[in-house]
């Protein structure tokens, strides 16, 4: 809506996204999906971007978990 009245937002939207809290969450990686989805469509391009690199953003995701969690004990 808007884009149809002549307004660029492709460059803000992750502030947009970030400050309304109540909406979107960014702690895990399918929170980052919606938010990402909800910002830009849901493209084949988009689709496979995901398709992609969800896995490594998963396991990116609990070793920042074991890391924080002990303060870097792993056990």
């Amino acid at each position: 809506m808007v884009s149809k009245n002549g307004f660029d937002l492709r460059h803000n939207m992750g502030t947009l996204l970030a400050e309304d809290e109540s909406k979107f969450q960014f702690n895990s990686p399918s929170q980052i999906r919606t938010a990402y989805i909800s910002a830009f469509g849901r493209t084949s391009v988009i689709k496979r971007m995901w398709s992609e690199i969800f896995q490594d953003l998963e396991l990116l995701n609990l070793v920042g978990n074991l890391i924080t969690h002990r303060a870097g004990l792993v056990d």
